[in-house]
């Protein structure tokens, strides 16, 4: 979770915690959504890998934080 930690402390990703199901046991879930810098930054990224000959998988597709 290093990597996740980094992308949030740059403003690339922004943590939802899920909503704790009844007598559910444990931590609720964290899911991470692209923010508007994240999705400009993935797609500068992507960009580049096309320029270079080496197009990117598409890594992401939801929605982005607004």
């Amino acid at each position: 979770y290093v990597t996740l930690e980094r992308l949030q402390s740059k403003g690339l990703v922004e943590p939802q915690l899920e909503e704790l199901r009844p007598k559910a046991i444990g931590l609720p879930r964290r899911r991470y959504r692209l923010t508007r810098l994240g999705a400009r930054t993935l797609a500068a990224w992507q960009l580049l890998a096309d320029d270079a000959g080496a197009p990117l998988t598409p890594l992401y597709e939801g929605e982005v934080m607004t």
